[in-house]
């Protein structure tokens, strides 16, 4: 007999106990030997020489005799030939080893009146690929069904509680799981290796996982673990390098040793609010896994806990942190920013004689990392484990939204230039008199068909982790006379100075509106976007800003480099401009903006 690769001191003793209960059993029905208590049949061997199909019968002898109710330990273990059985309504009972090694068996049925299924029961059946566990069932036991290479889907009957450890571990042909919803425990390894399992649904009545519960199953691509699980075991996940999306449910208060380790697949993960602690190696070697959500409840970060995460490009640590392991996010060379919202974890501060400070290698090799705190935040100091710590800092407006004159039914916009001294997260909030504008959160504003409804002094507050600015006002205003088009402007101007060059200054200047000429408000009001004159509403001035540029071939004009004091204005208000030019011929302009 094949030696199982755990617990072989266990196993042999039971294969030995087998054969010596077999040996007294002297009774003997065709090829099946029981045992009779007086009232019921307990099944103890059959012949391993036997071969096709098997049928069990409900009593012994058939018609007179007494109920089968057992098929007892190792009674079909090693019948390699054995194709089918049919199990009789009247077992309430499989027993250890029964059918370990059957290597033919294809498919069973375990009828309800099943109430238990013993420990490597149906272990190194290596030919089954289907199993039916009725409702009676409560409790699958160790290595059941490990070994069972071919078995491609399982449905585990409401009936059942407990899966038990290792019970399905190495039946890398399964694919389908369905269980049943009075299951309160999957155990240790209960799926080890099961490396074609691609989805499997854990019901609500479900409050532990095992460690180990799924290790390896490299297959599958999502899980949702419900609320009513309370403990996920070390490794429980480790290895599941295909699984791109987890949903922890409130419950859980730990992710356990290596939980998810491996799980090169994974993108992103939420860590809920009632989850305490993220323990050692918790999402280790996740390569790919570029968004983390760590709740507030999180106390501490296990080491190694996210190491080798490469995709990882920033983190935010809630302020309920205070304990952060050694190595927690070594080698992830991709992360460029962490932000602390909370005092510094000060035990990475503690100088150790062997290491020096505790927490040096907590961003080892993190290159490019630097570390943000809050204001009003206490234990920091210039670094942490090794990179710098910088002080977050609010937005800067460096460029305010600037006031709008337009015709009821036209477009307006608005918009605002900000620096951010640290590359925090931040956010954009227009508001109209104070109240929120409805979806408007970039860094400009569009309006469309503006009506009296929307007149208004138009701010927008920029916000990130380490406060907010709120902009100047910029005032939508509508006309109450008819403003000239962009188009309008250009032709009108074209002909009222085509009239004045025909009329003459003196006529021009006795009754300039006649000759299609422009009062200040109306320029202004042609240059809402970029204005030709810019009044400051501090001061009520205007500002009218000129631009000297040259050309040599009246097609490239470039910028006149004027020092300070080289333009002058004199005593009859005209501006002057003191340039050198290397060229012998150029051609020159003044243009307003």
């Amino acid at each position: 007999m094949k030696t199982p690769p755990r617990f072989p001191t266990l196993l042999a003793a039971l294969a030995i106990l087998c054969y010596l209960v077999n040996a007294l059993s002297a009774d003997t029905y065709e090829l099946f030997t029981y045992t009779d208590d007086g009232t019921t049949i307990t099944i103890t061997d059959y012949s391993t020489t036997a071969t096709g199909a098997v049928v069990i019968p409900a009593k012994i002898p058939p018609d007179t005799g007494k109920h089968v109710v057992s098929i007892g330990n190792c009674a079909f273990h090693s019948c390699s030939s054995l194709a089918s059985i049919n199990i009789p309504d009247s077992v309430t009972r499989i027993g250890d080893q029964a059918f370990y090694g059957c290597h033919s068996l294809a498919s069973i049925n375990i009828p309800d009146s099943v109430t238990s299924i013993g420990s490597s029961a149906f272990q190194n059946c290596y030919s089954l690929t289907s199993v039916t566990i009725g409702n009676g069932v409560t409790d699958i036991g160790l290595k059941a069904f490990q070994g069972c290479r071919s078995l491609m889907s399982v449905t585990i009957g409401n009936g059942v509680t407990t899966i038990g450890t290792q019970a399905f571990e190495a039946c890398n042909g399964l694919t389908s799981v369905i269980i049943g919803n009075s299951v309160t425990s999957i155990g240790a390894s209960a799926f080890y290796g099961c490396s074609g399992l691609t989805s499997i649904t854990i019901p609500d009545s479900v409050t532990s996982i095992g460690a180990s519960a799924f290790y390896g199953c490299s297959g599958l691509t999502s899980i949702t673990i419900p609320d009513s699980v309370t403990s996920i075991g070390d490794s429980a996940f480790n290895g599941c390098s295909s699984l791109m999306s987890i949903t922890i449910g409130n419950g859980i208060t730990e992710i356990r040793d290596s939980a998810f380790s491996g799980c090169s697949g994974l993108t992103s993960i939420t860590i809920g609010n009632g989850i305490f602690s993220i323990r050692a190696s918790a999402f280790n070697g996740c390569t790919h896994l570029s968004s983390v959500t760590i709740g507030n409840s999180v106390t501490s970060i296990g080491s190694s806990a996210f190491y080798g995460c490469h995709s990882l490009t920033s983190i935010n640590i809630p302020d309920s942190v205070t304990s952060i392991g050694s190595s927690a996010f070594q080698g992830c060379s991709s992360l460029m920013s962490v932000y602390f919202r909370g005092d510094s974890p000060a035990y990475l501060h503690v100088l150790d004689d062997d290491y020096g400070y505790l927490g040096g290698n907590v961003f080892l090799y993190d290159y490019q990392l630097t570390v943000y705190y809050l204001p009003g935040t206490v234990g920091w100091i210039s670094s942490l484990g090794g990179r710098p710590a910088v002080l977050y800092a609010p937005p800067v407006i460096t460029s305010q939204p600037a006031g709008v004159l337009v015709n009821p039914g036209e477009n307006a916009s608005f918009s605002v230039t900000t620096h951010h001294v640290t590359a925090l997260p931040h956010s954009y909030q227009w508001q109209r008199n104070g109240i929120a504008v409805s979806g408007a959160t970039n860094a400009s504003l569009s309006l469309s068909n503006i009506q009296a409804g929307d007149v208004g002094n138009y701010t927008v507050v920029i916000t990130n982790d380490a406060g907010s600015v709120t902009s100047a006002a910029a005032a939508l205003t509508l006309a109450t006379g008819n403003l000239y088009t962009q188009a309008q402007y250009e032709a009108a101007l074209h002909l009222g100075f085509e009239l004045g060059l025909q009329a003459g200054d003196s006529d021009v200047l006795e009754d300039p509106n006649s000759y299609g000429l422009y009062t200040l408000s109306q320029v202004q009001a042609i240059h809402v976007g970029t204005p030709l004159l810019a009044k400051d509403p501090a001061t009520g001035k205007f500002k009218l800003t000129i631009k000297a540029e040259k050309s040599t071939d009246l097609q490239t004009f470039t910028a006149l480099p004027f020092s300070s004091g080289a333009a002058t204005i004199n005593a009859q208000g005209e501006m002057e401009f003191q340039f050198t030019s290397p060229e012998n011929a150029a051609f020159f302009r003044l243009g307003a903006e």
